[in-house]
């Protein structure tokens, strides 16, 4: 049993006024029906579909996880074009474009549905256009972050929509303790910054690794960190992203496991949470000299918003809920999406190692050999003066 996602993303594919109707005709006739639904892990992470009578055609949620086909994979069908760093080693990996594009463009999800007449749409998503019945391409494609610009020293990037920093996997070499790095995360569909905080250090396999973390910035609300306005971060400080635009419209946020670094309010909220940084804080291990990342635990927790009925915009529906804690963030699932250094990979990096070891202690004996060699020419040329 788990959150009907359909249910909670409908009023923004078909509207207010057909909400009721469809929740009629599917036997949603109550609070507990409305909300929760029994559907496999398969179905949660990559979608599913219900038949609406009334309507004549099913209503999508497209999953968490979409396993789509190369012919329908945007990865597949589309490019994404990085760097090589011939001119600047420390461009290196950097990307251009990510699916034929330097900007992000998401078609828009609210009253998609020809048929609505009354369309849902918070007021801070820049689209809420009307739809066309007669589909045409990128008729409906817009930027999904706000298009506000920010310059302080806190902000890295002051266009939110542009597609800006590394895939996490291969960064540029020569990153030093206490550097930060961008990673380009095509989920959330925008960069987190990650920082070597405390210039922390690991040992992985005998391999000398460099600890990132998310900064603060990155799950603060636009009270604490005004730029994040841009990505509709209105609620408490603990939610990394709000990616209902990116997912039909439905209430969906991240954030850390356990609401990890959130406010109290989102722990007190719900019971039978225990933030523990051990195990729930988000990392990536770098190798400093290649700059590649050797341990990865991107780990993540997808959550929804309830809303009293009075909050659905409907006198009608005021009933709604009326013993859920209005605007409450509750988890759906948590994962750790865990990558690391194969056996056979250490031995290559230590063989590397003993190479640049060996390159330091040439150096090292270039070195000694140059200033032993200048004290014996000082001293010919002392001996010659006064001899």
């Amino acid at each position: 049993t788990t959150f009907n996602m359909i249910f909670l993303g409908m009023r923004a594919k078909i509207g207010m006024e057909l909400l009721d109707t469809v929740c009629t005709s599917l036997f949603w006739i109550n609070d507990f029906k409305r909300l929760f639904t029994k559907r496999t892990v398969r179905e949660l992470l990559t979608g599913y579909s219900v038949h609406v009578p009334v309507l004549g055609a099913p209503i999508k949620f497209p999953g968490f996880w979409p396993n789509s086909t190369r012919r329908h994979d945007a990865d597949y069908q589309k490019k994404t074009v990085m760097k090589v760093g011939s001119k600047n080693i420390d461009k290196a990996f950097e990307i251009v474009e990510w699916r034929n594009s330097k900007t992000l463009k998401v078609e828009c999800p609210f009253g998609a549905n020809p048929l609505s007449s009354k369309r849902y749409c918070r007021k801070y998503f820049p689209c809420c256009q009307n739809h066309s019945i007669v589909p045409r391409k990128n008729m409906n494609m817009v930027s999904p972050w706000g298009k506000q610009k920010y310059r302080s020293q806190q902000v890295w990037d002051e266009d939110a929509n542009r597609v800006i920093g590394r895939n996490g996997e291969q960064f540029s070499p020569r990153i030093k303790r206490g550097d930060s790095v961008l990673v380009f995360n095509d989920h959330l569909a925008r960069s987190l910054k990650f920082v070597n905080k405390a210039e922390r250090s690991v040992n992985e396999k005998g391999i000398r690794l460099l600890r990132f973390t998310p900064t603060e910035s990155n799950f603060q609300n636009s009270s604490s960190f005004p730029p994040n306005e841009r990505f509709y971060l209105f609620g408490p400080n603990g939610i990394l992203a709000n990616i209902s635009i990116l997912n039909d419209g439905a209430p969906i946020f991240v954030s850390f496991p356990h609401f990890l670094y959130g406010d109290n309010s989102l722990k007190t909220d719900v019971v039978g949470l225990s933030p523990d940084e051990e195990k729930h804080q988000m990392f990536i291990d770098i190798e400093p000299t290649l700059g590649t990342t050797m341990e990865e635990h991107a780990r993540t927790q997808i959550n929804t918003r309830l809303f009293k009925g009075k909050d659905w915009g409907v006198r009608k529906y005021k009933h709604w809920f009326k013993d859920v804690q209005d605007k409450t963030f509750v988890p759906i699932f948590w994962f750790d999406m865990i990558a690391e250094i194969s056996d056979d990979g250490v031995r290559d990096f230590k063989q590397l190692y003993i190479a640049d070891d060996a390159v330091l202690i040439l150096e090292i004996v270039g070195m000694v050999s140059l200033v032993l060699s200048s004290f014996g020419v000082v001293g010919i040329l002392c001996c010659r003066k006064f001899g």
